[in-house]
């Protein structure tokens, strides 16, 4: 596939990276241009009594841009949603169908690639999924973990 619009929705920062970063490679060594829309900002989860939350968010955000750019993506290319983490499975439903339907008509990808939530048991994961499939994206196939979707 060459010269396309590719839309990669996942919902934490390097979701995309361990499940579709070959592909994500490929696509952009191939000429395609990737977008990468991110629900959460990863704001939680560190060990570090002194990390806030502000500093986590920021750490996690650097770290997607350099492993975006490994991958041939750059830093515009990603879109974050900003909902922060664990809290997206409390983010009203029509909410996040309506913000992920304006991005995929602004964006109009030829091909868009997100998480399976069939294959998750994470409620985020879920959550995200759900809320671009309410959009009308129809599967066209499911290798592992992640879909490849065409809109409508």
């Amino acid at each position: 596939m060459r010269d396309k619009a590719v839309l990669v929705f996942t919902p934490h920062p390097d979701g995309e990276l361990f499940g579709a970063g070959g592909t994500i490679a490929l696509l952009s060594r191939n000429g395609n241009k990737v977008l990468t829309v991110i629900y959460t900002n990863d704001d939680k989860g560190s060990h570090d009594q002194e990390m806030t939350s502000e500093s986590m968010a920021r750490l996690r955000k650097g770290e997607e841009e350099t492993a975006q750019a490994v991958l041939g993506t750059p830093k515009e290319s990603i879109s974050w949603m900003g909902y922060h983490d664990g809290l997206l499975e409390h983010a009203p439903q029509l909410k996040l169908v309506e913000e992920t339907a304006a991005i995929i008509r602004r964006a109009r990808p030829d091909v868009l690639l997100s998480i399976d939530s069939g294959e998750s048991r994470q409620p985020p994961s879920m959550r995200a999924s759900l809320s671009h499939q309410s959009t009308g994206a129809e599967p066209t196939g499911t290798p592992e973990h992640w879909k490849m979707q065409r809109p409508r």
